[in-house]
């Protein structure tokens, strides 16, 4: 049988064969087995780091998962890491509606002198809303006759239907805490003063649309019977969704 150049004589033993390969040449160094366990670190000198730990049968495996934040979840979920453990916490709500289907987060979307506007969620249609807090005390103390006139406003506007103007969801009296709540849809982007400066480079085009969406929106306020008037309009009173380009007025 012929032998490859270089491999060894090939010697028969009985019923089983094997080849005989050649010593090392001296000038080169020994080789190493790289299948060696130790290899290629003897176990005295291995790093730490390296050691490879048998498993632990008595501890179940670890699956772990990425939670997307999104819209329409009833929490949000963070991730902890705490040594090889991952905890997932779901966000709580720091306030409930009287009738349950609304939640507000401890964020804040808008700060004003008698109002703040709070991250809310809507549990029965599974979306992000904005919840209102008016403070009716600190309102009276500047002008008692305001918090009637916000009353008669507020039961106004609930009763405009319009996709260029912010609409109202729930609005409800908190008597022993002096304040009034209210919750509106929330537009992702924020206003359109605070988008403008994350955007400045916008065309003619994109402007002539964000302003007859505000135009239709008005439209609909003065054509309302009795007749509905702004009178506090500016870009930081108009807000954005920026993923579709839609302007809503906030009445």
């Amino acid at each position: 049988m012929p032998v490859p150049p270089g491999a060894g004589a090939y010697q028969p033993t009985g019923p089983h064969h094997a080849f005989t390969w050649p010593r090392q040449p001296a000038h080169l160094p020994p080789r190493i087995n790289s299948r060696r366990p130790d290899f290629p670190f003897p176990p005295s000198s291995r790093p730490a780091a390296t050691q490879r730990m048998p498993p632990n049968p008595t501890q179940p495996r670890r699956e772990t998962t990425t939670t997307a934040q999104g819209r329409g979840t009833s929490g949000i979920c963070r991730r902890e890491e705490e040594g090889s453990m991952a905890v997932d916490e779901e966000e709580a709500f720091e306030e409930v509606d009287p009738t349950g289907r609304f939640g507000r987060y401890a964020d804040v979307l808008g700060l004003g002198s008698v109002k703040k506007v709070y991250r809310g969620f809507d549990l029965e249609e599974g979306i992000e809303v904005a919840w209102n807090r008016v403070r009716l005390r600190a309102l009276a103390d500047r002008d008692p006759g305001m918090v009637e006139r916000l009353h008669a406003e507020v039961r106004l506007l609930r009763s405009l239907h319009h996709e260029h103007i912010i609409g109202f969801h729930k609005v409800w009296l908190d008597r022993e805490a002096g304040v009034l709540n209210f919750i509106t849809e929330v537009c992702t982007s924020g206003s359109l003063r605070e988008y403008r400066d994350r955007h400045r480079h916008v065309s003619v085009k994109a402007l002539k649309k964000w302003a007859r969406q505000i135009l239709l929106g008005l439209d609909h306020l003065h054509t309302h019977d009795p007749c509905i008037i702004h009178r506090d309009l500016n870009c930081s009173n108009v807000f954005i969704n920026g993923n579709t380009g839609q302007l809503q007025d906030t009445r």
